[in-house]
């Protein structure tokens, strides 16, 4: 079932939606088969191009996730042959494949965790906040961001580390908890 014919401003605003739900996989996809950050960042653009010009054929069926995992497949194959680079990852089609099933696996599993995340990062300090906004939010790195705190590389490397354990262990905390609850 395709889109149905409707309004251009319907379908614009529902690929805007269902782009703004996949682009953080589809990033984290792209980046995680492309060593280059620049290379990476150009892919997921023409995926965007391609998902918006073919955005009629879209199947509802569907998750929108897949299909544009499967529209930056192909144009991964492509960068590939056309630099003439190695992939990182095994080239083998079924591997290639399967490894895409995975990420999106794993992100419907991490969609699932986002309602605890949330709680949980209100539980944390101004400063814990702050350190993850400017690296996760900002991409800052963890120089630069020693650099704004006028502290060092290493207390921001150690800082992140101890907040991303104690935002993991309140996530299971709280599954378990309502799991007991249920």
């Amino acid at each position: 079932m395709s889109i149905p014919a409707g309004s251009n401003q319907d379908c614009n605003t529902q690929l805007a939606r269902l782009w703004a739900e996949a682009c953080p996989l589809l990033r984290s996809y792209v980046h995680s088969m492309v060593n280059n950050y620049e290379d990476g960042q150009d892919i997921v653009q023409q995926v965007a191009v391609r998902a918006a010009e073919r955005f009629d054929t879209y199947d509802q069926n569907r998750h929108f996730k897949h299909w544009v995992i499967g529209i930056a497949k192909h144009i991964i194959l492509d960068y590939y042959k056309k630099t003439k680079r190695d992939p990182l990852i095994l080239v083998d089609p079924n591997s290639f494949n399967r490894y895409s099933e995975i990420c999106a696996e794993e992100y419907d599993k991490l969609a699932e965790t986002t309602p605890y995340l949330r709680r949980c990062m209100a539980k944390l300090t101004k400063r814990s906040r702050q350190l993850l906004d400017l690296r996760y939010a900002r991409s800052l790195t963890h120089p630069q961001i020693a650099e704004r705190l006028d502290t060092t590389a290493t207390t921001i490397r150690v800082a992140l580390f101890r907040i991303r354990v104690a935002l993991k262990d309140c996530i299971t905390r709280s599954i378990a908890m309502e799991a007991r609850g249920s």
